[in-house]
């Protein structure tokens, strides 16, 4: 219920009275209620078919009292009561031919934010519930106290509000309040189009008539504030809060995503060059980009898919708006191919071993001597028998001589090893005990021997043992 619309029906009401009492003209008393419902309706967003219907109803009613006078001033008096009658209850019953469908609630599916201020009622949460003028935008500065702004381009005060909700009852009460705020969301609303959100043109209509307010004011967003004379509060316009009204109808078709620290792609500002002095800053689009704590809003469709993100700076409460798509994780550097390890060598083959020449068979040991050297036994063969060891007896015990040297064996073939031959150890040699010295005789004449006569030599001259002697016949051959 708004106070203007029930004053505005009553002086309606009032005009047609007075009206029908001066000139007792019904048709022209008809007339009249019939605009006051249209200014009404209008105003408290009667549906469009209503009027047309009673637009209609007046038309024939009209043309009956101009064939039918008598007939048709029953008709036009009764028409003149009951437009009269729904102008007085749609001011005091906005649901009665209103549309009452909560505007914050998109059934079209396609997550359209057109509203028209004009037909679609206002939903409760959108209205204000105090004309008080909140003086955020024009405090000072002082880093670190939430009463104050933080920073010299700060739109407002920081948001005091720990969840969703109570977030979007102070920006609410925000709106509604400081002009500064109203201002700098209807400046963002009119960047947003049709490509983004769905209604966003249509719109721009009432949005575009809330800046020509301001601009054909006087004293710009200044004109929204009155002060009181009974106690010099400053208060904010009815205007002013049926325009909030307005802004906040849409925002409410938003959903909550929570506090996040996301990269704005528009956000707003105060200059740092403002005036105090000239009233009410205005705020301005930022020429850098922020990504501090805001609490973040969607625009949906009814797939759930992202249209439109915007949201409030927790620091200041200036709107911000960002990506639907989540920022792509930055690039990481590449990093230079490490070169691939050298191959180890491949070790070189070891050579081959050459082949150990066959062995040559050995030959087969004869059984006996061969005719050239008839005398001894293999391997030991002789061509003398006096050469013989085994006649010689020097191997044997007392034999009293060493044996004859073994040659070497003949040697191996050409290209290849040496047969091995067994050679049988050399036997052991008994000492001879010591030979006294014995007198020698004198020499005596030797006699002349013819050398086919001489005996043949079998070895050496030994001495006798001890206790022997020497015989007359080894004497004779020179043996002792």
């Amino acid at each position: 219920m708004n106070p203007a619309t029930i004053i505005i029906s009553i002086v309606a009401i009032a005009m047609v009275l007075l009206v029908w009492r001066i000139t007792r003209n019904r048709l022209l008393a008809a007339i009249l209620a019939f605009v006051a419902l249209v200014v009404v309706g209008a105003m408290v967003g009667l549906f469009w078919w209503v009027l047309l219907i009673i637009g209609a109803v007046l038309l024939v009613g009209t043309v009956i009292g101009v064939f039918k006078p008598a007939s048709g001033r029953p008709f036009l008096t009764g028409f003149a009561v009951l437009t009269l009658a729904l102008v007085l209850g749609s001011s005091l019953a906005p649901g009665l031919g209103v549309n009452t469908e909560a505007a914050h609630a998109d059934n079209s599916g396609d997550g359209t934010i057109a509203f028209n201020p004009r037909v679609d009622a206002l939903p409760e949460e959108a209205k204000c519930t105090t004309n008080s003028f909140v003086d955020h935008s024009i405090r000072t500065v002082e880093p670190g106290n939430p009463e104050k702004k933080q920073f010299s381009t700060a739109v407002s005060i920081p948001l005091k509000g720990a969840d969703d909700a109570a977030v979007q009852s102070e920006i609410k009460d925000e709106i509604c309040g400081n002009p500064t705020e109203l201002l700098m969301v209807v400046d963002e609303m009119l960047l947003w189009d049709d490509s983004q959100i769905p209604g966003a043109e249509s719109n721009k209509e009432w949005l575009n008539e809330i800046k020509a307010t301001i601009d054909g004011a006087k004293d710009g967003i200044n004109s929204f504030v009155r002060v009181k004379t009974d106690d010099n509060a400053k208060i904010v316009t009815d205007q002013f809060q049926e325009y909030a009204a307005w802004v906040n109808t849409v925002l409410l078709r938003s959903v909550a995503e929570g506090k996040q620290s996301l990269t704005s792609v528009r956000n707003w500002e105060i200059s740092a060059a403002y005036d105090p002095s000239k009233g009410l800053p205005v705020a301005q689009q930022a020429s850098v980009q922020e990504s501090k704590p805001a609490w973040v809003r969607v625009f949906k469709d009814k797939m759930d898919n992202c249209l439109l993100k915007f949201g409030w700076n927790a620091e200041d409460r200036r709107i911000e708006t960002f990506d639907c798509a989540p920022p792509a994780p930055p690039e990481q550097p590449s990093q230079p191919d490490t070169p691939d390890k050298p191959d180890k060598p491949d070790k070189p083959d070891k050579p081959d071993k050459p082949d150990k020449p066959d062995k040559p068979d050995k030959p087969d040991k004869p059984e006996v001597c061969p005719p050239d050297k008839p005398h001894g036994k293999p391997p030991v063969c002789k061509d003398d028998p006096s050469k013989d060891p085994e006649q010689q007896g020097n191997n044997k015990p007392g034999g009293g001589g060493k044996a004859p040297e073994q040659t070497d064996p003949v040697g191996p073939p050409a290209g290849g090893e040496p047969p091995a031959v067994y050679v049988p150890p050399a036997p052991v040699q008994t000492p001879a005990p010591p030979v006294k010295p014995q007198p020698q005789p004198q020499p005596q004449p030797q006699p002349t021997v013819v050398p086919s006569e001489q005996p043949p030599n079998h070895g050496e001259i030994v001495s006798p043992d001890p206790g022997e002697t020497c015989s007359a016949e080894a004497k004779e051959f020179g043996l002792c």
